[in-house]
């Protein structure tokens, strides 16, 4: 896990490395897979789209302790789709890091 800019929650976010994504990717497979099971066999008016996804939820706060992320917003959050911080990005963080006297 990293702390990275989320130009989605406009907030620095914890972003998910490999092995951290895989475990949330596997859940979200997991609930879309119960979500299409639902549709042919119980009304899908008796979960919400958060209660479907809850376990995405739940394990993205026990990896990261953020709670109350949008469990679409937590797909995005996977430090492979951003790479390294742009140059500019860097220049920024920089200046902000400089004292003036």
């Amino acid at each position: 896990m990293k702390m990275m800019w989320c130009w989605r929650c406009k907030c620095e976010m914890p972003m998910l490395d490999e092995g951290e994504y895989a475990r949330i990717h596997k859940l979200y497979g997991d609930c879309m897979k119960a979500t299409k099971e639902l549709e042919h066999g119980l009304s899908l008016e008796q979960l919400s789209m958060d209660e479907r996804f809850r376990p995405v939820v739940k394990e993205y706060e026990k990896i990261t302790g953020v709670s109350g992320v949008h469990h679409n917003a937590i797909m995005h959050h996977q430090i492979s789709l951003f790479g390294d911080l742009p140059i500019l990005w860097q220049a920024i963080e920089n200046a902000k890091r400089k004292v003036v006297c």
